[in-house]
């Protein structure tokens, strides 16, 4: 959880000290801007229900209800990598248009 707050503060950070706000950044700054977002409510979401699900069916030594629960845990992050695919094409590309 503290990346996700150092990479929020330092992003901030650079559209505000380089672009001098959003009204002044490319349109790939928006998008990543976006994208952390949803990233970030992703991993919460995932942290706060199936994880936690994941946990307490371990604790509880219901092994089949923990196997669910983990699949879902996958899902989430296999959704978050791809964003993060996804965003760094958007990025690197947008550099140049």
């Amino acid at each position: 959880m503290l990346c996700i707050l150092v990479l929020m503060l330092t992003g901030y950070t650079m559209v505000f000290s380089v672009y001098r706000g959003f009204e002044n950044s490319p349109v790939y700054v928006h998008l990543m801007q976006l994208m952390a977002w949803v990233m970030t409510a992703i991993f919460f979401y995932m942290l706060l229900r199936p994880y936690k699900q994941f946990k307490d069916a371990i604790g509880a030594e219901d092994w089949a209800a923990a196997g669910a629960a983990l699949n879902r845990v996958r899902i989430f992050v296999l959704s978050n990598l791809i964003l993060g695919i996804i965003l760094l094409v958007v990025v690197t590309a947008g550099r140049y248009m």
